[in-house]
C-alpha cells in the first residue's frame, strides 16, 4: 500500500518545502522573462518618423482573378490590427508605402480519389513586396519571394462539385499578411 504524505499540514509547509516550491516556481517564471521572450508580431515598435503607411493595391501577374484584392485587404487588416501605424490607401501624405505584386499562383494535385481524379490540391502563392520611406525613397523592408502554401479539396462527384480554392486563398492571404507584418516589425528591432 502506498501512502501519500501531505506537502502542507495544518502548520504550513516546512522551510525546506517552501524554499523548494519557490525555486520551482521561479524556474518556470524567470527564464522566459530574463531571455527577452515576447509574442512575435505583437509589438507596436515602428521606424522612427513613420506614423502612416499607404498600402497600395498589389499588382497581379497571374491569371487568378481578384487575388490581388484579397491579398491587399489582408495586408490592410493586419497592419491596422498589429501595428501603431495609421493605414492609408494613397501615397500622398503617408510617411511610407507598401507596394508589390502577386507573382504566381499554382495548384498541384497531391491526392487522388478512387476514380483517379485529383481531390486534394496544394495551392502555392508567391508574392513580391517592399516598404519604402516616402521622404527619401529608402527601402526599409523588402522580400521578393514570399511563398505560401495550403491544401484544398475538390469533390470529384460532378453533381456535388465544390472547390475550396477561394476559401484557401483567403486563408493564405491572412497568413501571408500576418507574416509580412511580423517580418517588418522584426526587421525594425
Amino acid at each position: 500500500m502506498t501512502t501519500l504524505l501531505p506537502i502542507c499540514g495544518d502548520k504550513g509547509p516546512s522551510p525546506g518545502q517552501a524554499a523548494g516550491l519557490l525555486i520551482l516556481l521561479l524556474a518556470f517564471i524567470l527564464p522566459p522573462a530574463a531571455c527577452g521572450y515576447h509574442l512575435a508580431g505583437y509589438q507596436k515598435k515602428t521606424p522612427e518618423g513613420i506614423r502612416t503607411i499607404a498600402i497600395v493595391p498589389l499588382g497581379n501577374k497571374t491569371t487568378t482573378p481578384r487575388i490581388e484584392q484579397i491579398m491587399t485587404r489582408a495586408l490592410v487588416e493586419q497592419f491596422s490590427e498589429r501595428t501603431s501605424l495609421e493605414v492609408a490607401s494613397q501615397k500622398n501624405g503617408a510617411d511610407s508605402f507598401l507596394e508589390g505584386e502577386v507573382v504566381s499562383v499554382n495548384a498541384a494535385p497531391i491526392l487522388f480519389g478512387r476514380e483517379g481524379f485529383a481531390n486534394t490540391y496544394l495551392l502555392s502563392i508567391q508574392a513580391s513586396l517592399r516598404i519604402i520611406r516616402s521622404k527619401d525613397g529608402k527601402v526599409i523592408y523588402e522580400n521578393q519571394n514570399f511563398l505560401f502554401r495550403d491544401q484544398y479539396l475538390i469533390d470529384s462527384d460532378i453533381r456535388q462539385f465544390f472547390s475550396e480554392q477561394t476559401v484557401t486563398i483567403e486563408r493564405i492571404a491572412r497568413d501571408f499578411a500576418s507574416s509580412v507584418v511580423a517580418a517588418f516589425l522584426e526587421n525594425m528591432r
